[in-house]
């Protein structure tokens, strides 16, 4: 789509999150898994995408993704524990209304954009003016003359 110029694309993929609870855990950043719990994790992923495609979603690459992390210091307060979290994670179209507060998040940073270049220029045009203006009267001053300058 246009807007004043500038390029907004009609629909755009967006990556969606689903978190894993039965494999996500707090106070540790270490997963053991064996062959039942990996069959379960492959299990997820096939129905996600039954899931998705029953709802007639357009969407791409369901995957587990897994994180741990160790704990950290929070100077502001208590720290942050480890953990491991495990989620599945996909590319989808994004929804009708996210798709409009896209496009007009998208619109108002454009007329943003252009008020911006508006006011630069107006800023650069009366700079300019100034400087002629100050130029003359540096000229004027020392007994020479400016004749049919155009400011």
């Amino acid at each position: 789509m246009k807007y004043k110029g500038h390029d907004i694309e009609e629909t755009r993929n967006v990556m969606r999150y689903e978190r894993v609870d039965k494999f996500t855990g707090k106070y540790s950043n270490e997963i053991e898994l064996g062959i039942d719990e990996l069959d379960e994790l492959k299990d997820l992923i096939r129905k996600k995408e039954a899931e998705l495609k029953e709802k007639g979603v357009r969407f791409s690459g369901v995957r587990i993704e897994m994180t741990g992390s160790a704990e950290q210091y929070n100077p502001n307060g208590a720290d942050y524990p480890a953990e491991f979290t495990t989620e599945l994670s996909w590319m989808e179209e994004e929804n009708e209304e996210e798709k409009e507060k896209r496009i007009q998040w998208e619109k108002e940073l454009i007329d943003m954009e252009i008020e911006d270049e508006i006011g630069r220029k107006a800023w650069e045009e009366r700079n300019r003016r100034a400087s002629l203006e100050a130029a003359i009267k540096v000229i004027e001053e020392n007994g020479g003359m400016v004749k049919n300058l155009k400011i």
